[in-house]
């Protein structure tokens, strides 16, 4: 169970990085869309690091 959890997590947070990364570089350039992703990034492992 726990490894199924694990892997639900880890599918979830790339889905998000993913669709934040393609609506992102829609409308902005790489260089925005990547910091925009590694804020995603720092969100989701702010929390766990505090």
């Amino acid at each position: 169970m726990r490894l199924c959890n694990t892997l639900a997590i880890q599918m979830l947070s790339v889905a998000i990085g993913w669709q934040v990364y393609d609506v992102a570089r829609q409308t902005r350039s790489v260089e925005e869309s990547a910091f925009l992703l590694g804020m995603i990034g720092l969100a989701q492992f702010l929390p766990l690091f505090c």
